[in-house]
């Protein structure tokens, strides 16, 4: 069974803000309203989860919110890592 890591989708939304939009901490934060340091520990949080699911080969799912429901739900993404061999 392909083990997995779940990114919660605060952690989504810093990953996106920051290294997709390539917003500043502070920006990204603002839009999120938090602070720039809670932000900071969750990109940090969600870089470690990802950077660890790419080297030890683990699916990532993401906690979304389900929007009939307003509740979090671990949801796949469509990439998965391959084996080589």
């Amino acid at each position: 069974m392909l083990r997995e890591t779940v990114l919660a989708a605060d952690e989504m939304e810093a990953l996106r803000l920051a290294d997709a939009m390539g917003l500043y901490h502070k920006q990204a934060a603002e839009q999120m309203g938090i602070s720039r340091q809670t932000f900071e520990r969750i990109l940090n949080r969600a870089r470690e989860k990802v950077s660890t699911a790419l080297v030890e080969g683990l699916a990532i799912r993401i906690d979304a919110p389900d929007p009939t429901t307003q509740t979090a739900q671990a949801k796949p993404i469509a990439a998965s890592v391959q084996d080589p061999a």
